[in-house]
């Protein structure tokens, strides 16, 4: 797009910059807390930090700089990069999980474990510590096994509650 406005006619120019300059204003100044000091618009976002946007006419459609370029670049490998979008799976519902879903606990460390109890005993059981935990994923690290739990059966138990999607719980 900027190849093409380039390609205009000074006048033209000047025309797209001063709309495009008019519709900035009038978006900025629709929140109800933006103020315009100097040549520079204060703008507060949601946690109360106030951001300075410069009205430089000079800067106007130019091409983002190199290291604002690879900023982006670099933010967008971390959350579609491989360990970002590994998937994980849950040791006490046996649920896939993204690995910004789950957590890392040590299998003795896990909260009101009388919650993860199987309410019906069957021969093909096999308990960890008493309960009722998918031990294929589960790996020993210094002697202790560990194995991930997702947010919503850690909440569970925090509340001392079974999980609703639990091994333990029919599931």
């Amino acid at each position: 797009m900027l190849e093409r406005v380039v390609t205009l006619p000074l006048e033209l120019q000047d025309k797209v910059r001063t709309l495009a300059r008019e519709k900035h204003m009038k978006i900025l100044f629709s929140k109800p807390d933006s103020t315009i000091q100097n040549d520079s618009i204060m703008d507060t976002d949601e946690c109360g930090v106030v951001e300075e946007h410069e009205c430089d006419e000079d800067l106007f459609l130019k091409a983002a700089s190199e290291t604002v370029m690879h900023q982006c670049i670099s933010e967008f490998i971390d959350v579609t990069g491989n360990e970002a979008v590994q998937q994980h799976v849950c040791m006490v519902c046996a649920r896939e999980m993204w690995s910004r879903e789950v957590e890392q606990y040590a299998v003795d460390n896990i909260l009101n474990k009388q919650c993860l109890l199987p309410a019906d005993f069957h021969p093909a059981h096999k308990s960890t510590f008493s309960m009722l935990l998918e031990t294929a994923i589960m790996q020993k690290i210094c002697g202790r096994l560990y194995g991930d739990v997702c947010h919503d059966c850690s909440c569970a138990l925090n509340d001392n509650k079974a999980p609703t999607l639990s091994l333990s719980n029919g599931m």
